[in-house]
């Protein structure tokens, strides 16, 4: 059952592959310096055919340019011509992350680097990314005046807590106060044994 399951993944991701090759094909003669690279974004790897992102805004910047195209459909597909070269396909989104997939797996990078040429013909036509729902936190109202220093509490060292909600902004501050009260002890301790 696995082996039938993973050859389905092939299979989906081939036939995306070739949808994208036959639908960027532009019919360049054999000597011409254009060639039509394009890809496709989608959120599930389980059913790539069905979960196809539109809106994605994909870049590919390299040594001849900058070039952009929007994924479309839900397929999410996108494709452009670009000159021979080197370049940097780079996805992005609002509320998504994105990650880069090899055979259906992700690899752990953002954008792909690649070479775009002939011989690169079905790989450039063929790039697919992952994207994984990441909604952007909304920012936390900031006070209007500063919360005043209470000395009692260590000086305000807790202030910085609603800066964005993490843990380390609370704690980050609170630790450094808690070094230098450290530090102020040991150097009176040894002040008392002189």
């Amino acid at each position: 059952m696995r082996l039938e399951r993973h050859m389905g993944l092939n299979t989906a991701a081939t036939l995306i592959a070739f949808v994208v090759a036959a639908s960027a094909y532009g019919g360049d003669a054999p000597g011409n310096s254009i060639i039509t690279i394009g890809g496709v974004v989608y959120t599930d790897t389980q059913d790539p055919l069905r979960s196809g992102v539109a809106g994605v805004a994909v870049t590919v910047q390299g040594e001849n340019g900058l070039f952009e195209a929007t994924t479309a459909g839900i397929l999410g597909l996108w494709k452009m011509d670009v000159p021979v070269g080197t370049y940097t396909v780079t996805p992005s989104k609002k509320d998504y992350v994105m990650q880069h997939l090899v055979g259906m797996w992700c690899d752990g990078e953002r954008s792909i680097t690649i070479e775009v040429n002939r011989k690169n013909l079905a790989a450039n036509q063929s790039i697919q990314f992952l994207a994984v729902s990441w909604p952007e936190p909304t920012p936390e109202p900031q006070p209007a005046t500063p919360a005043p220093r209470n000395e009692a509490t260590g000086g305000g060292c807790a202030a910085t807590r609603g800066r964005s909600g993490r843990a380390g902004d609370f704690f980050t501050p609170y630790v450094a106060c808690l070094s230098v009260l450290s530090i102020r002890s040991r150097i009176g301790s040894r002040r008392r044994m002189i």
